[in-house]
């Protein structure tokens, strides 16, 4: 007896749910082509979100990382300092660049040396050739270039997302109109109390898509400019790097 009083009254705190959400009415009224492009939005919208969230977090550290990691950097009399300190830092696109580049010039002026300790020997004025800083040049570019890539993954997904959702939403809910239309033209009837509840199902697709892809959109953009200033700083950076080897080496 109480098993069927739990289980009544969750039914009818569900019915009451749906009645009072069109959303969930729509949903519950559609066919089974709406409902299937209703899940698949939604898991769209999940992954899209867990994205989002991931790279927000991501990029807020390497921005946090980027900061710290050029105060200790400017403070340093020589440009490879940091870099032989062996400095535990990590999250900033910038630490990559400068890691690679202080190696291509250890290997530069020592290509015998076997560990980085002996890359840089003290006392020793060591002097860059023209050909020497081009190499450098070089290979900040191409790790700069890998950088770039590694922050825009995942980038294509919420792009894809912010394009397709409503096209896809807008796909079930001509389906719904037309499987609508179809239904009251079979039945003989075309007046709006027979061809509402379909029309509202099939409406229910286009907001779903409409959900996903507006986050999508907002959340796209706002990453893009992220990564866009991040790329600027990874250019500048190699700037400062190279023109610090040619003043001090």
């Amino acid at each position: 007896m109480d098993n069927l009083w739990t289980t009544e009254y969750f039914s009818n705190a569900f019915s009451a749910l749906i009645a009072a959400n069109p959303l969930l009415d729509g949903i519950a009224l559609s066919g089974l082509f709406g409902k299937v492009i209703v899940f698949i939005l939604l898991v769209s919208s999940l992954v899209v979100w867990y994205v989002m969230i991931d790279k927000f977090l991501k990029l807020r550290r390497a921005r946090s990382e980027t900061r710290h990691f050029l105060m200790s950097f400017r403070k340093e009399a020589h440009p490879v300092s940091l870099w032989l300190k062996n400095r535990q830092m990590a999250g900033s696109p910038l630490i990559k660049v400068y890691n690679n580049c202080c190696r291509a010039v250890g290997r530069e002026l020592n290509p015998h040396a076997r560990d980085v300790s002996e890359l840089f020997t003290e006392g020793v004025d060591y002097e860059l050739s023209p050909r020497q800083i081009d190499v450098i040049r070089k290979t900040a570019d191409r790790n700069i270039a890998d950088e770039a890539l590694n922050l825009e993954s995942g980038m294509n997904l919420l792009s894809t997302a912010t394009a397709a959702a409503p096209f896809l939403g807008l796909l079930g809910t001509v389906w719904g109109v037309m499987v609508a239309f179809t239904a009251a033209a079979a039945q003989g009837s075309a007046d709006l109390t027979a061809l509402a509840p379909g029309v509202a199902a099939a409406l229910v697709t286009t907001v779903v898509g409409l959900v996903v892809a507006i986050p999508s959109m907002i959340g796209y953009n706002f990453i893009a400019n992220s990564i866009r200033t991040h790329c600027v700083q990874m250019d500048n950076f190699a700037t400062e790097l190279v023109e610090s080897f040619q003043r001090t080496m």
